[in-house]
């Protein structure tokens, strides 16, 4: 270990994070990517929608309604990178990889600043095993999940220069952990965290009283009480409408009391998966974590754990032990994801550890030392990050595209009522791509329609899960299925399923029924063309030619460069036999088409 300096540890650090995670720059985008970036009319704006992205909630610019979140850093990022190449998910996944580049490089600074005693084997430890931990792949690799990346990223630089400002008293390094530190909120809300694991931090690695660090706390406190307003007046100007979903989380609707064994058995899984990351999935919503009361095992296995670790980690406090400085690095940053104190979107996720695995990483190669000495434990270290870096570089090719993802991951996600309709979504979307053999595209057609029947057993009352059954069994032409779907969306929600209802209609030819739909969907939708076209055609098909035509126009208004209407309109008028206006539109459609 003598024979590496410094320098050497930071290159090998560089290629091994880029050997680890290079297989995602040829990846496409995945889950939440669309709602960010794909199907973000604010994003997709590029710099000139940066104004728009501060000054709303999250996924603003696809979501109509609030969704509780104030995150507006990641998107500014996507927003410029689709300015330079615009629906590339290539450079997204390359900011992504860069970014955890640079984490990896200051994690490295930061534990050799706090660790200045120890010899170079123990930072570089604990920095392999962050760099290779499989759970991190879902961050890395899910281009939304920049967020993530970017609070983490900015909470290490906030603790280094809050640490050397302790040291050196130079306010310039003060400046800059307030700076960082406020990055990292605006990146996430979870960095908030770090207002408690700096004065943390300062106690176990300096030798300096309360007094010396209570400056940057109160700067720390004032920067959160601020974002915290702005976060606020944001949210309440644009979007508060957001109630958590008791299909993302089965707990919304549950008390403390109740909800109190399935949150500390949560702890307990989170810690399980961290020490053998070996079976990740991409969801675990309604119902992959069942409900459990005070009368089971895992309950009582967290339970104990989390008393004994609390009552070792007060016990050991005052001496300054420094694995109670990983504890409760992982205790404090895990105990906001596990509906514990509060009740969050999900009920558990993957990248939640992305944060605590740090307290992990940090905590067992001192407990190795302990066991096997510095040398032994070094190569024990090495072997487990083999493991890693596999399972690591195996998980990143499931999250290439959304197929390959939900069909690897559904073998383990039986119970799991979201993941059965992404699933059948993902079936449905390959169906429609096969228009050369009927029979295969068929087979696909009924496989998503199983998927989608799975979950429709589990979650009754899902609108997306009853409308895409509607829609498979529409393909299919099975069409009083299709409406005995469309119908029951319809009971939850009249708003919906309109057009797709006059589809059927029409096609059956219950011209009357297809009407009063299109209607419909014109009212609620009226500024989509697809409405006024339908319903025009369909009044021409009764022989309703001045209705058609009215609606036509009304529809030009809402779409003027739209081909498909002024030619419909352009045939209207030829069955009236009016030349004129048929030559006319005829015309203009063929203008737009040049």
């Amino acid at each position: 270990m003598n024979l590496l300096s410094t320098k050497t540890v930071h290159l090998l650090l560089f290629i091994l994070t880029i050997l680890l995670y290079i297989n995602t720059l040829n990846h496409g985008y995945v889950l939440d990517d669309y709602t960010v970036i794909t199907e973000n009319f604010v994003t997709q704006k590029g710099i000139a929608g940066i104004p728009e992205i501060v000054s709303h909630f999250y996924r603003y610019g696809h979501a109509a309604m609030g969704d509780g979140l104030y995150r507006p850093l990641s998107v500014i990022l996507f927003a410029i990178e689709w300015q330079i190449s615009p629906n590339n998910p290539t450079i997204h996944h390359f900011v992504n990889i860069l970014f955890y580049v640079l984490t990896i490089q200051v994690v490295f600074i930061f534990l050799r600043t706090i660790l200045p005693k120890y010899s170079l084997i123990l930072p570089l430890s604990i920095t392999l095993l962050f760099t290779t931990h499989p759970t991190h792949t879902e961050v890395v690799a899910n281009i939304k999940s920049r967020d993530e990346l970017l609070a983490f990223f900015f909470s290490i630089l906030a603790l280094l220069y809050g640490i050397n400002y302790v040291k050196s008293k130079s306010n310039k390094k003060l400046w800059m952990c307030c700076l960082f530190y406020l990055l990292a909120l605006l990146s996430k809300e979870t960095a908030i965290l770090i207002l408690l694991i700096l004065p943390i931090t300062l106690y176990f690695f300096t030798d300096n009283s309360w007094k010396t660090y209570r400056k940057p706390v109160v700067y720390l406190s004032i920067i959160s009480i601020l974002f915290l307003l702005l976060r606020h007046v944001v949210l309440e100007n644009h979007g508060t409408s957001y109630a958590i979903a008791k299909l993302e989380n089965p707990l919304v609707d549950l008390s403390l009391v109740e909800r109190l064994p399935t949150a500390f058995s949560l702890v307990g899984h989170y810690v399980f998966l961290v020490f053998v990351p070996y079976k990740l999935l991409y969801d675990y919503s309604f119902n992959q974590i069942p409900i459990i009361h005070y009368t089971h095992i895992y309950f009582w296995l967290s339970f104990t754990m989390i008393v004994l670790l609390f009552t070792y980690t007060i016990y050991r406090f005052q001496k300054k032990e420094v694995i109670i400085y990983g504890i409760l690095f992982f205790g404090i940053t895990i105990s906001l994801f596990s509906n514990l104190p509060l009740k969050i979107g999900s009920i558990f996720s993957i990248r939640f550890l992305y944060f605590p695995s740090f307290g992990f990483c940090f905590v067992l190669p001192f407990l190795f030392d302990r066991i096997f000495g510095a040398r032994k434990m070094l190569y024990v270290i090495l072997t487990i990050c083999c493991f890693f870096s596999i399972k690591t570089i195996s998980r990143n090719s499931d999250w290439k595209e959304n197929y390959s993802l939900f069909l690897s991951d559904s073998k383990n996600l039986k119970n799991n009522a979201k993941a059965h309709l992404f699933l059948g979504i993902e079936y449905l979307k390959k169906g429609q791509t096969i228009t050369t053999d009927n029979k295969i595209k068929t087979d696909v057609i009924k496989k998503g329609i199983h998927e989608l029947t799975w979950s429709y057993r589990m979650y009754p009352n899902s609108i997306e899960n009853l409308e895409n059954l509607g829609n498979a069994y529409q393909m299919l032409h099975q069409n009083d299925s299709a409406i005995y779907y469309f119908n029951k969306v319809q009971k939850l929600d009249s708003k919906s399923c309109n057009g797709n209802l006059g589809d059927i209609y029409f096609d059956i030819k219950d011209f009357k029924s297809a009407i009063q739909f299109y209607k419909k969907e014109i009212n609620v939708h009226p500024k989509a063309v697809r409405g006024y076209h339908n319903l025009g055609m369909t009044l021409a098909s009764i022989g309703a030619y001045h209705r058609a035509i009215m609606y036509l126009n009304k529809g030009i208004l809402v779409a003027p460069k739209n081909i498909e209407i002024k030619l419909l309109l352009a045939q209207v008028y030829k069955a009236m036999g009016d030349e004129v206006n048929f030559i006319k539109y005829y015309s203009l459609a063929n203008n737009i088409q040049q």
